[in-house]
């Protein structure tokens, strides 16, 4: 292999400290990255990585996911015929040194996704050859600093670091810049005025400055962006009217969200053409849907949420080309439109595949033909003033992951055949819908079920025996209460079979706390007794929340069944307490006594029998409790 000519490569690269005293060429290997020549004995142009000219003088320099460590010597100054210096997630830390300047030949620098801190050398305004910049995912700090000589530069990426202030003045000496993202920095002022004003401005094709402290007025000014295609100031503190100018943009790909914009959105918005993203969510918008949008033919997503738009939305939206849509959290009323029945017959309704018009105040039913949407993946109808019973055909949403119709007031029952059709779902949400029945025992079918709410319903019975071993993803799920009952149970992992599941989690409506003369509570009791050490279970009220370990519980109970055998548990009646209204600790008090009571009933006659096992095992206790 041709040697690398002087200087060595090996001054550089063997500066950095290798972990457990490996070779570089071991290093490289477990990486994945090695050949059976590379990073091994003596330095050479075959190096992974390493592009030489014919005189064997290093040009270009790739290290990319190598887990190397410590800071990037100043001895790089030396590789003076560096055109390439690409160093990306390599755990290197430290500051950029200001040796960095003497490499005057470079056009391609790219230290992204490392740990460099500091700000940037001074010395890096002598790249006066450099094309392309990018340190992000980095911790530079500090003014951004002087750029006035890198007239070269095409594209530059400062994001995802600590850079603050304004952004330099030097900005309109970028005469050829085609990327400029300085998105997640604390880059402050009116940098739309700035950037408006860039000499060649009209070359700039991807300007990316959300999440900084911007501020400033959306005005006409944006217009000189005409070849923008990529256009984000997200998440800022910009103001202003989207005024009719918009429609004379032409980036593909527009995000206007989370800043200060108010007014309404202009009819000339639909002139957008090529428009694939809209996003103006988190705004003080108002007025009406804007439904010149809808006869694009280009506009796959539309972000409206947390506005404060009105009005009824028309059966336009489902003839249109969208695949995700999101007007949430807005003042959007009367009824969901229905598909139209041209379009039903054509069935040519498979763009969508998100919907989320919830936290309005749409009323009525679901549409009956929302099973059309056949590519829908997530529907979130919640929070709303939607009425009358489920429809067979949202049970032909078979591709569906996720579904929210909590908070409405429907009517009728869980379709427990149509509901085990639904595969795919992993997150279910149907509390406090006014739903009545039992519990569905096809969702045992919907086996990738990770977070499963059905509480403040009107349902009765019990957990059907088929979700015990079905149901093994299950991460959270809350059932209860029910009916008009006031407390509570969570069941925080199913599998592990939880006591069988069936009557822990779940107990009829009329074992209630009100009930403690007639058993409530002691059968809630005389259930957890039949648990294992696997079963948790919470138990709640309005006035707060008690979580019940019964991991620990069952312990202590085992442990007391033993120590107190000769003291006898006296229940102490309180005939003040209003049926069905008490407080938590009372309940909690209750709950555990029931637990005692049943102890007691099962032991008792059993006393001399325990009674040595219980002194010889009292240390124990201690350690387990």
């Amino acid at each position: 292999p041709l040697p690398l000519a002087s200087p060595c490569i090996s001054s550089f690269l063997c500066n950095f400290p290798i972990n457990q005293n490996n070779s570089l060429y071991d290093l490289a290997l477990s990486s994945g990255l090695a050949i059976s020549s590379i990073w091994k004995g003596r330095p050479s142009c075959n190096w992974n990585g390493i592009i030489c000219d014919s005189q064997g003088r290093i040009k270009s320099l790739t290290l990319k996911s190598i887990p190397l460590s410590g800071s990037l010597p100043q001895s790089i100054g030396n590789l003076d015929t560096l055109v390439n210096l690409t160093i990306v997630q390599c755990n290197i830390s430290g500051l950029l040194p200001n040796s960095i300047g003497n490499v005057r030949g470079l056009n391609r620098l790219d230290l992204s996704s490392n740990s460099f801190s500091g700000g940037i050398p001074p010395s890096i305004s002598l790249l006066t050859n450099l094309l392309y910049l990018n340190l992000s995912n980095n911790r530079f700090s500090g003014p951004i600093g002087s750029t006035s000589t890198l007239i070269h530069l095409i594209s530059i990426d400062l994001s995802s670091n600590g850079f603050s202030g304004v952004f330099p003045s030097s900005y309109q000496f970028f005469l050829q810049v085609e990327t400029l993202n300085i998105q997640n920095n604390l880059i402050s002022g009116i940098f739309l005025s700035y950037i408006v004003n860039l000499p060649n401005i009209s070359k700039l094709k991807s300007l990316d400055v959300s999440n900084n402290l911007l501020t400033g007025i959306l005005s006409e000014n944006v217009l000189k962006l005409k070849n923008l295609d990529y256009f984000n100031i997200s998440n800022n503190r910009i103001g202003g009217e989207i005024s009719s100018f918009i429609g004379n943009l032409s980036a593909v790909k527009i995000d206007f969200s989370s800043n200060h914009l108010y007014g309404s959105i202009p009819d000339s918005i639909g002139e957008l053409e090529g428009i694939i993203a809209l996003r103006l969510s988190q705004n003080l918008l108002s007025g009406t849907f804007p439904d010149s949008l809808l006869h694009s033919k280009s506009l796959r997503v539309l972000e409206l949420q947390e506005n404060r738009l009105t009005g009824e939305i028309t059966n336009l939206i489902w003839n249109t080309s969208l695949v995700s849509l999101n007007i949430s959290s807005n003042l959007f009323n009367g009824s969901i439109p229905g598909l139209p029945s041209s379009q039903i017959k054509r069935q040519i309704f498979t763009n969508f595949e998100s919907l989320d018009f919830s936290n309005n105040l749409f009323n009525g039913p679901i549409p009956f033909d929302i099973g059309k949407l056949s590519n829908l993946h997530f529907l979130n109808l919640s929070s709303n003033q939607l009425g009358g019973t489920l429809p067979p055909s949202l049970y032909q949403l078979t591709v569906l992951k996720q579904l929210d119709l909590s908070q409405n007031h429907f009517e009728g029952e869980i379709d427990s055949e149509g509901i085990s059709r639904l595969e795919q779902l992993d997150v279910l949400l149907l509390h406090n819908c006014n739903l009545n029945g039992t519990l569905p025992e096809g969702l045992s079918n919907v086996r990738l079920l990770r977070s499963f709410r059905i509480e403040g319903n009107k349902l009765m019975g019990s957990i059907p025996p088929t979700w015990h071993a079905s149901l093994n993803q299950l991460e959270f799920c809350l059932l209860v209460p029910q009916n008009t009952g006031d407390r509570s149970f969570l069941c925080e992992r199913i599998i592990p079979p939880v006591c069988e599941l069936v009557d822990p989690c779940f107990v009829k409506s009329n074992a209630t706390s009100s009930e403690k003369d007639k058993g409530g509570f002691e059968k809630i009791g005389d259930l957890i007794r039949s648990c294992d050490r696997n079963c948790i279970i919470g138990v709640s009220s309005g006035g707060g929340s008690f979580i019940l370990i019964l991991i620990v519980v069952i312990v202590i109970v085992k442990k007391r069944q033993q120590m107190q055998s000769k003291s006898e548990i006296k229940l102490q009646q309180n005939e003040e307490k209003k049926k069905g209204i008490l407080p938590s600790m009372e309940k909690m008090k209750w709950f555990v006594e029931a637990i005692m009571l049943g102890t007691k009933k099962e032991k008792k006659g059993e006393e001399n029998a325990h009674e040595a096992e219980s002194d010889q095992s009292g240390g124990e206790e201690v350690s387990t409790t």
